[in-house]
């Protein structure tokens, strides 16, 4: 009887340390992902600052909460880019936002939204759905503003052309309000080819800038 309760009883504690070996590599394996990650975005902002001319933070420790961030003056303009995750806690999304500050725009406001972007978080931007007249633009975005004559010279055949060869990349939100234009998606720089798309978004804010900029001062 001794003998059968011994055997029992190293046979749970048998699969008990298999089971905590299996965590244990399992935590190893989600522990050296996340550092590689966080090497990889550290090395992609580092690039990013460099192209930008603009300074990088990097985070002081690997941590799945904390991200690098740029700040500094590109095209004599204020920039600023920081990455963070929503609802960590349950398995949350990462989310990039950009900031770049525009010249007087007179209070006018500005939402262009990717309609799943804007399905998902709601319509949190207070204005009118604007309709552009071009059914594939309009199909893909959300456009709001305090000033529907405005967003409609805005949104001239350039920058439509561009809203719609980008629709992949933009991925969210573009917002003008309070003297800045703000780009926030579900997004996170940690290839080559999202290094790429991010310098491509860059352009298209470049873009809208201009455009609100030369109405701001017609």
């Amino acid at each position: 009887m001794s003998l059968l309760l011994f055997e029992s009883t190293l046979e749970v504690a048998i699969v008990i340390l298999v089971v905590l070996i299996l965590i244990s590599f399992v935590l190893y394996a989600i522990t050296t992902t996340k550092v590689t990650n966080q090497k990889q975005l550290s090395q992609n902002f580092k690039k990013l600052a460099g192209l930008l001319g603009v300074e990088v933070s990097l985070p002081k420790r690997n941590s799945s909460v904390e991200y690098p961030s740029l700040k500094g003056s590109w095209k004599g303009r204020s920039l600023h880019c920081h990455m963070e995750r929503i609802n960590a806690a349950d398995r949350g999304q990462t989310y990039t936002n950009l900031e770049l500050d525009i010249a007087n725009p007179q209070g006018k406001t500005l939402l262009i939204g990717y309609e799943d972007f804007m399905a998902k978080i709601g319509k949190l931007f207070s204005g009118q759905d604007i309709q552009t007249g071009n059914k594939n633009l309009d199909k893909q975005f959300i456009f709001q503003s305090n000033d529907e004559a405005f967003a409609k010279t805005i949104l001239d055949a350039d920058l439509q052309k561009m809203l719609i060869q980008e629709a992949q990349i933009l991925r969210g939100r573009l917002v003008l309000e309070d003297s800045k234009l703000i780009w926030n998606a579900v997004f996170e720089i940690s290839s080559e080819e999202e290094v790429q798309d991010f310098e491509k978004m860059l352009n298209l804010c470049e873009l809208l800038i201009s455009k609100i900029e030369a109405y701001a001062s017609a």
